[in-house]
């Protein structure tokens, strides 16, 4: 046991398979306790002692491997040779997980809801911050769809002709920004033939951020986003 700086630290030596050593600012080897092992040369269990701290990393260290194990499936592979900027990284990378812990949390209670996994709820984020409140017009998503809510997965489902579309996620499009029709095009002159009907101004309009193709009609003022 020694002080460093004020703080007393305890450094605690322990074999089991093999040696292992712990340093630790608030818990040491007392209390001592027991725990099972198997004894190869006499083919039977016996108790050997274990300090405190051998239980306290035991008990906390599930988390710690948890999470360094969904760090290494995805992470920032940005490269720098700033040190600060690797731990901000990191940082990042916790943030992430931690949001994505609580989503599924909230999720599991929901009833027929999807859970989005790690890779895909990353992607998902990621385009999300990038694009809501944003009304300038933006690239199609590369990869696979987005399927969050039922909304996106029946969209998805269905059959279109010609090049499919990316649904951009529920809080971009309904974050109130860029959704207005622009013009993209000449005026035409539509004629119908219903009886009581006359001639219709109307104009082609494409969606400021998703290059929607729409009409703009004169007696119809509507657009789809």
């Amino acid at each position: 046991m020694t002080e460093f700086d004020g703080i007393d630290l305890t450094a605690v030596t322990w074999k089991d398979n093999k040696v292992v050593t712990f340093l630790s600012s608030y818990v040491g080897a007392e209390p001592v306790g027991q725990v099972e092992r198997f004894d190869k040369a006499n083919k039977t269990r016996i108790k050997i002692s274990c300090p405190h701290i051998i239980k306290e990393y035991n008990a906390h260290m599930g988390g710690v491997d948890l999470m360094d194990s969904f760090i290494g499936r995805y992470r920032i592979a940005m490269r720098s040779r700033k040190w600060y900027l690797r731990i901000f990284y990191h940082l990042l990378d916790m943030t992430v997980i931690n949001s994505w812990l609580v989503y599924k949390n909230l999720k599991t209670t929901e009833a027929n809801s999807s859970v989005l996994n790690l890779c895909n709820y990353r992607l998902e984020l990621a385009e999300v911050l990038a694009k809501v409140n944003n009304s300038f017009e933006l690239c199609n998503k590369r990869g696979r769809p987005s399927t969050s809510n039922s909304v996106e997965m029946e969209i998805q489902a269905k059959k279109r002709r010609g090049p499919a579309q990316h649904i951009p996620p529920k809080d971009i499009r309904t974050d109130n920004v860029g959704h207005w029709p622009g013009s993209w095009g000449y005026p035409e002159i539509l004629s119908i033939t219903s009886p009581g009907h006359q001639f219709n101004f109307s104009m082609e309009v494409k969606n400021l951020r998703r290059n929607f193709n729409g009409i703009f009609r004169q007696d119809n003022l509507c657009c789809r986003c």
